[in-house]
């Protein structure tokens, strides 16, 4: 079997590790697993490559395309594309048959299904058990955010300006049911209140970025930690005055402070039934993760209710212990290999 995984450049580099990962994962199976960059610089090479040397199917974790058209499409071979970002961000792969789906979130995968397609399967994220780490080991840090600070208030303000009171208070509305105990996706709280299939791309990027924005603000002004070290761009000091603030990190550089970290805070309202990332890999590193409720809990997290933003008690070291088995039973890159590769999803 002979995998080419494709790697886009992104903020923090997130792909490009989680790719490497899935990667060692895939040939430790077994697999012939190749990493190609596809870039300005590399780009042409790749494409080349795949063409001279075409893989069994490609595959990536970013939104891979070539205006608009579905990676498939361009190698001729099937594509495999693990999504990290809502679905409707991109819906051009439901034109081609060589378009397979991976969703890190339920609600995604119920609504491709919706549509009739089937080349979807549930792939949540995963972690990597080297970075397993004892809760009972010192800490020097005491809370973690990793994330930019997106100003709602000015998203708020510019949805006045732009499309109206009727507008505004249709995507406040559909806000305020994203920031609550309510699982249904945002997709379809907008299709509930009446927002046209021509309007709904633009009307979901614009209460995602609100939402995103404004939860992680008020996790963070509620948590109240005695000493915050968040580690991202945009106007924290406005929402946090007394926070310490750093530049962004690459992903991987990430890692060691959660192993530094007593608390590790978490906000992705976004995925209502799935998991991000970082409370994978908090959990690993023993750090008690703070994260939004959700439907796909993951044991050894303190979760709290969207709209209220009041957290469960800290989870004790034996709780996260608890959590950290669950991942290394459930939520590894080779299990996520081993799904690529089952009869169910290859192509």
């Amino acid at each position: 079997m002979k995998i080419d995984l494709i790697v886009a450049e992104n903020t923090y580099s997130t792909t490009a590790h989680f790719a490497a990962s899935l990667q060692e994962a895939l040939c430790g199976l077994g697999a012939s697993a190749e990493l190609l960059e596809l870039n300005e610089k590399k780009g042409p090479t790749t494409l080349a490559k795949l063409k001279q040397d075409p893989p069994d199917f490609t595959c990536s974790f970013s939104n891979i395309h070539h205006n608009q058209k579905p990676f498939g499409e361009i190698t001729g071979r099937p594509h495999i594309s693990l999504l990290l970002d809502p679905v409707i961000y991109s819906l051009y792969h439901l034109t081609s048959p060589l378009s397979w789906v991976g969703c890190v979130d339920k609600n995604d995968l119920e609504f491709l299904q919706g549509f009739g397609f089937t080349q979807v399967f549930f792939c949540p994220h995963a972690a990597d058990p080297r970075f397993l780490t004892s809760p009972e080991t010192s800490r020097s840090l005491e809370a973690l955010f990793f994330g930019t600070c997106i100003d709602f208030e000015a998203i708020e303000a510019k949805w006045r300006v732009r499309y109206g009171k009727m507008v505004h208070d249709l995507l406040l509305a559909a806000a305020e049911r994203v920031l609550s105990s309510e699982t249904t996706s945002l997709v379809q709280i907008l299709a509930s209140l009446g927002v046209t299939e021509e309007n709904l791309p633009l009307y979901h990027h614009e209460v995602d970025l609100y939402t995103r924005g404004r939860d992680r603000v008020e996790l963070l002004r509620s948590a109240n930690p005695s000493t915050l070290h968040i580690y991202g761009e945009g106007p924290w000091r406005k929402y946090l005055p007394k926070a310490h603030l750093h530049a962004p990190l690459p992903f991987a550089e990430t890692l060691p402070l959660m192993q530094q970290a007593k608390i590790v805070y978490n906000s992705s309202p976004r995925f209502k039934k799935g998991t991000h990332e970082r409370v994978l890999y908090g959990l690993l590193c023993g750090a008690a993760v703070v994260t939004g409720d959700t439907t796909l809990t993951t044991p050894g997290t303190s979760q709290y209710t969207y709209g209220t933003w009041e957290p469960a008690p800290l989870p004790t070291s034996s709780q996260i212990e608890e959590g950290q088995k669950e991942i290394l039973a459930h939520h590894t890159w080779n299990t996520r290999a081993q799904t690529l590769l089952s009869q169910d999803v290859l192509p």
